[in-house]
């Protein structure tokens, strides 16, 4: 066979298998069945007198040559993309293929909100599943493993791509309606006098941002608790006089279901201080994150429609908190 038989398709499975290193993962990505995927790599085999992967228990290894292939594959595919973005027709009613979307524990609802009445409608034949997110998803998302990630701007990984879907506005602590910090100004000062419970997604945070904020004034805090469990968190503050930071206007909303509990706003000279500690990285506000492996037109489509789904349900907490 010769490379002139080669197609656009072809390149998609290879390009997908050279990326993820697992052809199931590629079979999902594109929607095909596995032994889709089996039959276009024996094809490419042929046309490049070359195994192209080796089978290890680790995944599918690229041989030599594939390595050599891929920047060709990827110029050509880029070309294709174009191509598709500019002439194909779009058809999310008869789009078929599996998505996994993993959020942090405030984002759970409002992402699955968006899925169910924003995307399911208008794709019904898509297999989406929404998982909390408790570990370092950065590898996962980069090999194509998961597809979305739906947490803060407190990532790092060069290969990862964002789209924003909220900045951070108003900082709340959050307590008991009958917290004795509910009659005080809400200073450093006074709510350093509380235990605090730390919401902290897989021990990102070197220092939680109350007490590097109070280092800074040479105040000690406490921290009584550390969870990644928004349910667990509120039950320790409706049961005690302990306090949380609440940067989320969908955790705030939340509050207001939730008979006990109540959002201070900080004062502004400590919001403006968070936010500036935040941006560090990059702007202070949430994110949609999502690997380079997954080009396709409907994984776009989804994109599109989780960012805007979000920002859309923020603007609606935040009017309505």
């Amino acid at each position: 066979m010769r490379i002139s038989q080669l197609n656009y398709f072809q390149i998609k499975i290879l390009l997908s298998l050279y990326y993820t290193r697992q052809g199931h993962q590629t079979a999902n990505e594109l929607g095909i069945t596995p032994s889709t995927v089996s039959r276009a790599l024996n094809t490419m085999r042929e046309i490049f007198s070359d195994s192209l992967f080796v089978r290890r228990s680790t995944g599918l290894v690229p041989t030599e040559k594939t390595k050599k292939i891929i920047p060709y594959a990827e110029c050509i595919a880029k070309q294709y993309e174009l191509l598709e973005q500019d002439y194909s027709h779009f058809n999310p009613a008869t789009s078929t293929g599996q998505y996994s979307i993993y959020a942090y524990d405030e984002f759970i609802y409002a992402t699955q909100k968006v899925v169910t009445e924003k995307i399911i409608p208008l794709a019904p034949n898509l297999r989406v599943t929404v998982k909390n997110l408790g570990y370092d998803y950065t590898k996962d998302l980069c090999s194509g493993e998961i597809d979305f990630a739906i947490t803060r701007e407190s990532f790092e990984k060069d290969k990862l791509k964002y789209d924003m879907f909220s900045k951070i506005d108003d900082i709340y602590i959050m307590c008991r309606d009958l917290h004795p910090l509910n009659t005080m100004d809400i200073n450093l000062e006074n709510i350093s006098k509380f235990s605090v419970v730390e919401l902290d997604n897989y021990n990102e945070l070197c220092s939680p941002i109350l007490v590097e904020l109070c280092r800074k004034k040479s105040i000690d805090i406490t921290v009584d608790y550390y969870t990644d469990s928004l349910a667990n968190a509120m039950q320790i503050l409706n049961e005690s006089d302990c306090i949380t930071l609440c940067c989320n206007q969908f955790t705030k909303r939340m509050t207001t279901k939730i008979p006990g509990l109540i959002c201070l706003k900080l004062e502004n000279e400590i919001v403006s201080e968070i936010k500036g500690m935040r941006s560090l990285i990059r702007t202070a506000g949430n994110y949609v994150l999502y690997g380079e492996t997954n080009k396709s037109i409907s994984f776009n489509w989804m994109k599109s429609k989780l960012v805007d789904g979000l920002s859309e349900e923020w603007d609606f907490a935040l009017n309505n908190n």
